[in-house]
């Protein structure tokens, strides 16, 4: 009976061993972007599921795992599919370097961002402040796997800051969705529950 249980849950962890694996771009033709990345971080990272309609029908809140300075991973313990999942990543900042925001509001997510909390966003300083072009995020790779199945690679390459500009290259803090072949693109709220709608640009 103890083996038989054992065999379950080992069969349970196997099933929900879901992940997301971001890599940073940090070498090649891109590297003169991101010299100063540090100055912005993946703090969270969801999954959406939406319907035909592009109403959100799941959301998937995965649990951040250790950081190095290229590597950013979280565990995803459900049972999904990720060929179907919309990664949403929510980048914040470390220290008061952001620039002047983007004039469209959305609603601001304390417990993602925790700029307040660790203040660092003033913004009058920051519309004073140039455009750093050294500071950007470059997301070189995007894993995604889900119970059982191979992971789903989304890959730009050493180059992806060029072929793709700007759509790999993160600048600000925010939340940001991948669309396939598109890149990555700005969402203007943090969805909580289902129910609400992701509309692409």
């Amino acid at each position: 009976m103890r083996c038989q249980i054992a065999i379950l849950f080992s069969l349970v962890l196997s099933v929900w061993a879901g992940f997301v694996k971001v890599t940073l771009g940090e070498s090649g033709n891109c590297k003169k972007y991101v010299s100063e990345s540090g100055m912005l971080q993946v703090s969270a990272v969801k999954l959406l599921f939406l319907n035909k309609n592009h109403k959100i029908i799941r959301i998937i809140a995965c649990k951040m795992g250790q950081q190095t300075s290229n590597i950013v991973t979280a565990t995803c313990n459900e049972n999904y599919d990720p060929r179907e999942a919309k990664v949403l990543l929510s980048i914040r900042a470390v220290s008061d370097v952001l620039y002047a925001m983007n004039d469209i509001e959305y609603r601001y997510n304390e417990n993602a961002m925790r700029m307040i909390q660790y203040k660092t966003y003033n913004p009058e300083k920051s519309q004073k402040r140039p455009f750093n072009a050294k500071a950007h995020l470059y997301i070189r790779k995007l894993e995604v796997k889900g119970d059982g199945t191979d992971i789903v690679t989304y890959d730009a390459g050493d180059n992806g800051c060029f072929t793709s500009w700007p759509n790999y290259m993160i600048a600000d803090h925010g939340i940001y969705t991948f669309v396939d072949k598109v890149g990555y693109t700005r969402v203007y709220f943090d969805p909580a529950v289902p129910g609400e709608y992701l509309m692409p640009n």
